[in-house]
């Protein structure tokens, strides 16, 4: 079977931060678990607004034998009165994502956050078990190095010409975590569900507040589920259900979005007749991708004085593409991406590839934590082997789905899949055209919480908070009073959708 080396996509704010992994002081050296305030790793800071702490959880709730996650958490306070509503605790996606908590940089794209939607609230950030800057981390290196996953080449460089074997990495990754005595199934969203209960011990806090972003709306969801007593409300931005790991389709959602675009630009006269006859253009392309992958060749660093180069075959032009469609002020340009597979050799293709490289290939992310996290979610009988549509393989090996088969970790049971049912006060943000969670699967979320608000977001696409004045104000209206519908008449002004092209 052919498996992707495409598939690590993390949706959270699109920002390039050099991270580095370094030493959290001050955590407690017992066998405790518990939340336990540091100095603030990223420097002395004057600001009495930010500290920080360690929260620090057995590797296993269920089972706890001695070993243990050390997660740093910052804690930002920028209004008075804060203490008066309960904490607003962020759950970053994924799965494997870096929270962006490491640098004095990370911490000020934070406060500016905060700044946006909190109402008398605390916002804590906290970093996943697993992660980054998690200890232990399970990061794999291979995993985050695109001359091993792809191939990538640059000038006088001598990396190889050909990406090592995607299941020879995989393995590795495995083999390596369980040598250093990291369990390989020890991130899911139980227990993750269980660390953030513990963190709101930590806390003193007798209620919480969740903010979840793509796959950390599974774990608020899972939270909502397991501690019902302790979630005060909800926003759940780009949504993925746990219900909607019960089956394949629900990951397997491209198309949908696709089918969105080729309407649209059918309806646009200047789309049409720039790009005539989309959609067939379109999959026939990307089976000649399949058949006959094409070498691409780009500018790079800082300022394009570096040429690379790299095969791309269906499955990382897939990538790239979804990763595109979730960029926020890229929808306009999306017809052109599509179009582009038509002529793998014109400038907008290879255009699409670099930015890919350059914005949307993640070198803070997870392995570990991601083939945990998400392939405890795949259903218990997929094996990526009954999937005969072409295109569907392509795209399922485009989120390196084939890894599961190798990770050999543990899969949810039918009971753990079910329908949230929850009285707990939602928001529920989605985009029109979110290639990653669609629409279907907010009000397949919102249909069990009978306090939900829903707002679908016209042009947008994943990661809406980021995306949208509009709904930064609908946010800071819902933490005011998440009883009351928040005001929608911004959507009211949200400008159409309008085409660009290359010419």
């Amino acid at each position: 079977m052919r498996c992707s080396r495409y598939g690590f996509v993390g949706h959270i704010f699109r920002i390039a931060l050099g991270l580095f992994l370094i030493s959290f002081p001050g955590a407690k050296a017992d066998t405790v678990s518990g939340f336990a305030k540091t100095e603030c790793w990223f420097g002395s800071s004057r600001d009495r607004k930010v500290s920080c702490g360690i929260l620090r959880v057995p590797v296993d709730h269920f089972d706890p034998d001695g070993r243990f996650f050390e997660l740093p958490v910052v804690r930002i306070h920028l209004t008075k009165g804060a203490k008066s509503k309960p904490p607003l605790i962020y759950l970053t996606g994924g799965p494997g994502m870096t929270s962006h908590i490491q640098t004095a940089q990370d911490v000020s794209h934070w406060m500016n956050f905060g700044a946006e939607i909190l109402f008398r609230r605390e916002l804590v950030v906290i970093e996943m078990r697993g992660s980054r800057a998690s200890k232990p981390s399970m990061m794999c290196p291979a995993l985050n190095d695109p001359t091993q996953l792809y191939g990538l080449t640059q000038t006088g460089s001598n990396a190889a010409a050909e990406p090592i074997k995607i299941e020879d990495l995989w393995k590795a990754c495995r083999d390596d975590l369980a040598r250093k005595g990291i369990d390989v199934a020890s991130v899911n969203r139980h227990q993750i569900a269980h660390d953030i209960r513990v963190l709101a011990q930590g806390l003193g806090a007798d209620k919480i507040s969740l903010y979840g972003i793509s796959y950390g709306t599974t774990y608020a969801m899972t939270i909502m589920e397991e501690f019902p007593e302790l979630v005060a409300d909800v926003v759940l931005d780009s949504v993925y259900p746990p219900e909607a790991t019960s089956n394949i389709a629900h990951t397997l959602a491209l198309r949908r979005t696709l089918n969105k675009y080729f309407s649209a630009c059918q309806k646009s006269t200047e789309c049409a007749s720039r790009y005539p006859d989309l959609e067939r253009r379109f999959f026939d392309g990307v089976k000649n991708l399949s058949n006959s992958p094409v070498d691409v060749t780009f500018s790079a660093g800082s300022d394009n004085s570096i040429v690379q180069s790299v095969v791309v075959d269906d499955e990382l032009y897939l990538a790239a593409l979804r990763e595109a469609m979730s960029w926020h002020d890229m929808q306009g340009w999306i017809p052109a991406y599509i179009n582009a597979v038509d002529d793998p050799e014109g400038f907008p293709f290879g255009w699409l590839i670099e930015l890919y490289f350059k914005f949307g290939f993640y070198k803070d992310f997870s392995a570990g934590a991601h083939y945990s996290s998400f392939c405890y979610d795949l259903p218990a009988d997929f094996d990526g082997c009954g999937i005969e549509n072409e295109f569907e393989r392509a795209e399922m090996e485009s989120w390196g789905l084939p890894a599961c088969n190798i990770w050999r970790g543990k899969r949810a049971d039918r009971s753990e899949r079910k329908k949230l049912i929850s009285s707990i006060p939602a928001l529920i943000l989605v985009g029109e055209l979110d290639a990653v969670t669609p629409p279907y699967q907010a009000r397949m979320a919102a249909a069990g919480l009978e306090n939900s608000f829903l707002f679908e977001f016209p042009t947008l696409g994943h990661d809406i908070l980021s995306s949208s004045d509009c709904a930064r104000q609908i946010v800071l209206d819902f933490l005011r009073d998440s009883r009351e519908r928040p005001h929608r008449k911004c959507l009211d002004s949200v400008p159409e959708l309008s085409f660009e092209t290359f010419y």
